[in-house]
């Protein structure tokens, strides 16, 4: 079996989607552990930590053309 360009990307773009899923739990969680109170999940906080998570790793626009929705951020 031959390994085309196309799969090479399809699978570095998985990895990558992989990658934030894993950063996002991760953020998840601790905003959970945090949050005794049940106040329930800051999103904007959450959002933030994801935008950075995104440009500290030079994310592709994943799903081709759509972009990242950081709405909770204003607009940033």
């Amino acid at each position: 079996m031959t390994t085309t360009y196309s799969d090479t990307k399809e699978i570095e773009l998985l990895q990558q989607e992989n990658d934030r899923l894993h950063h996002l739990t991760h953020v998840l969680i601790e905003h959970i552990w945090k949050n005794k109170e049940g106040k329930g999940l800051p999103l904007k906080e959450i959002d933030k930590q994801m935008k950075l998570f995104d440009e500290s790793h030079a994310c592709e626009q994943l799903g081709g053309s759509e972009a990242v929705d950081y709405t909770t951020l204003g607009g940033s």
